[in-house]
């Protein structure tokens, strides 16, 4: 819009400003953009255009003239862009430092004789808003901001992909399907041409369909307007992907580890994509070993229960694999060690009977001993794992503990009693007169 004000206009409002004033008895002060000694000048900015639709990733410019009174001279523009939700952002400054970093590397502005046209690189959807110009002179009083502004508004155009897949990726044999979506004020009316690797494939405003994709169908899609433009959406890729394979768990340090050692489990697979996920499990245990959903997993301060076979499963868009178990050899001293009586209940003397002692350990117990307990001393019964009596007497009758050594260490079972019932025998002589 181009206002012009001429100076026996601006002199005729402050006669009547004036006149009013004296009439109410009360002062008024104004300040008009009519500095003294000027004549016929004006104070304008002028937008050739006031409603812009761009396409997102191309290049407007918004255009724009000023004029002021001479002699004065422009010291200072601004161009300040209001987003729809209210956000005011500095589009350009003459002090460059006061842009807005969303600005930076993608405007020019082309000034010079009075032009004040800004020019806008790269489209985005943010960029959509007013824009308004503001000037300042080197009066103090000369400045003026546009009170109308320049609506821009911006089209979106994309590839949509679905299924959606991380870094589109898709399996041999699977279906994929492609459209060309356009969202603001260019879209309604156009049709779309559907691009791989530049080469066109067709118009498509509408579901394109890839059966049983492969190796061909990879490359990088775009979608153009219809009839040709210099407008094209940003590539989206697909590529051929596969499930996990190849799982396998290396562990850290290799050699067998000690009780108290930590140690690191490391599930390695190639994957298209990466696998992303990972669960880690322990055999002969029902579930997942807990907050193991990373490729590594760490056991510190290692306990004999966290001996066994482990396996890990890896998992991306496209499918999981499992890898073989492997061994973690904790070594630990005897736990548990016990003695198991055979059979169970009361013993009758003349009966066998057979004690066994039992030990866990890694490695697996080396040698076994026998102690029977008599007046508070121990005395040496055996060594080996069974200590059988295969007819046993009263005398056998005690307190008995054995003894379970590995190589690292001992292991001492609890005291038990082996109680021995008598055998008697009744003999009745009949006494005939």
């Amino acid at each position: 819009m181009h206002v012009h004000v001429s100076t026996d206009d601006w002199q005729r409002l402050l006669k009547n400003i004036r006149t009013r004033a004296e009439m109410w008895g009360c002062i008024i002060v104004t300040s008009v953009l009519l500095l003294s000694g000027v004549g016929a000048s004006k104070w304008v900015v002028y937008f050739s255009r006031t409603d812009i639709c761009a396409w997102a990733g191309t290049t407007v410019t918004l255009p724009c003239r000023y004029d002021y009174p001479s002699p004065f001279s422009s010291t200072r523009v601004t161009w300040f862009h209001i987003s729809a939700e209210g956000r005011r952002e500095i589009a350009y400054h003459t002090d460059g430092n006061l842009l807005s970093p969303s600005y930076r590397d993608r405007i020019k502005y082309m000034g010079g004789l009075k032009r004040c046209s800004l020019q806008i690189t790269n489209m985005k959807l943010s960029d959509a808003g007013t824009y308004h110009f503001r000037f300042e002179t080197d009066n103090q009083q000369g400045r003026w901001t546009s009170p109308d502004a320049i609506t821009l508004s911006v089209t979106e155009l994309q590839v949509h992909i679905h299924p959606p897949r991380i870094g589109n990726m898709f399996a041999a044999g699977e279906t994929v399907f492609l459209s060309c979506v356009a969202r603001g004020c260019a879209a309604p009316g156009r049709n779309f041409a559907l691009y791989r690797n530049g080469i066109n494939l067709g118009q498509s405003n509408k579901l394109s369909a890839i059966y049983n994709f492969d190796s061909q169908h990879a490359g990088t899609y775009t979608c153009r307007p219809i009839p040709p433009q210099n407008v094209q959406s940003p590539g989206v890729t697909l590529a051929l992907g596969y499930a996990p394979r190849y799982t396998t768990v290396q562990i850290t340090p290799r050699e067998a580890v000690r009780e108290g050692d930590s140690v690191t489990l490391t599930c390695s697979s190639d994957g298209a994509p990466p696998a992303e996920s990972f669960a880690w499990f322990k055999e002969g245990e029902s579930g997942s070993v807990p907050d193991s959903f990373r490729p590594e997993l760490r056991l510190w301060s290692l306990d004999y229960r966290d001996h066994g076979e482990y396996f890990c499963v890896a998992r991306n868009p496209l499918g999981t694999d499992r890898s073989r178990p492997i061994l973690l050899n904790v070594t630990y001293s005897p736990k548990n060690t016990r003695i198991l009586i055979s059979p169970k209940g009361d013993i009758m003397e003349g009966f066998a009977v057979n004690l066994t002692c039992r030990s866990n350990a890694n490695p697996p117990i080396e040698k076994y001993a026998w102690y029977k307990v008599n007046g508070g001393q121990p005395w040496t019964k055996g060594n080996a794992q069974n200590l059988t009596f295969s007819s046993v007497r009263s005398h056998h009758a005690g307190q008995y503990y054995c003894t379970a050594w590995n190589g690292f260490s001992m292991g001492t079972s609890p005291t038990i009693s082996l109680s021995v019932l008598c055998k008697f025998i009744l003999i009745v002589n009949v006494h005939q007169k």
